[in-house]
């Protein structure tokens, strides 16, 4: 047995999830969310800015909506006390029904949404030219005017041209500017910018199990597709103009 499992099995649900909304301003109390209608948060590291969804019946309040949840608001999603991620709400969305009363729906981004949404060149950020540029330098001052904590690298710190141009996001930028290194950008959970490469050759952190002999996992579903007819066992470099080379050239 795992400890989500043995969790499961003593308390009859899965850990407590919970969501923490900031307001931005002085006048607002901050308020926490523990029973939900529907909820959904994706994360994938190969795309930078994770989005998340939450559904819940508002409670029995004097006060207007929006004296209580904003859009811009700061959202912390927290699961059994841990923090998940640190984003920002998009959307609020009211609605009012027979089954759920007062329905409320709050959609939003992580912190890199921040990129994604701004220009690089504007009326705050002037233009970038460098011809030999950092890592660190050039992430400090795209996420300067956002809501991003910091900046955290891992992997080293190169160097390399750059230049932003007008009506192209900072986070279009960033990308344009990481990708010669092979380096890629993330968000941790407390709202801090990661860019590096994530070290593949660390020791695991843990292990994902569903043993169907001993009746033991610590997932709740697992799938796992195998379609080995796709993967390609030899690549023939050509050049436009060239197609008839492999005629022309031993196959060795």
């Amino acid at each position: 047995m795992s400890a989500l499992s043995d969790y499961l099995a003593k308390n009859g649900r899965l850990p407590l999830i919970e969501l923490l909304v900031k307001p931005i301003e002085a006048g607002r109390d901050a308020f926490r969310i523990k029973q939900f209608l529907s909820y959904s948060f994706d994360s994938n590291i190969l795309i930078p800015v994770d989005s998340f969804q939450f559904s819940f019946s508002m409670p029995s309040d004097d006060k207007p909506l929006d004296q209580v949840v904003r859009e811009g608001d700061i959202a912390v999603l927290m699961a059994n006390n841990v923090v998940l991620a640190t984003g920002l709400i998009d959307v609020v969305d009211i609605e009012t029904t027979k089954e759920g009363g007062d329905v409320v729906t709050i959609m939003g981004r992580d912190l890199m949404g921040q990129l994604e949404d701004q220009s690089c060149v504007s009326q705050t950020d002037d233009p970038i030219f460098a011809t030999s540029a950092t890592l660190a330098s050039v992430t400090k001052k795209l996420i300067a005017n956002t809501r991003i904590k910091g900046l955290a690298t891992q992997g080293g710190n190169p160097r390399g041209l750059f230049a932003t141009e007008p009506g192209e996001s900072k986070l279009s930028a960033l990308q344009r500017f990481l990708e010669p290194f092979n380096v890629v950008a993330w968000m941790d959970p407390n709202g801090y910018l990661i860019v590096g490469k994530p070290n593949m050759g660390a020791d695991r952190s843990g292990k994902l199990h569903c043993d169907k002999v001993k009746r033991a996992g610590n997932v709740i579903s697992i799938k796992a597709t195998r379609h080995s007819t796709q993967i390609p066992n030899i690549i023939i470099p050509i050049w436009t103009g060239q197609e008839v080379v492999t005629k022309r050239v031993a196959k060795e």
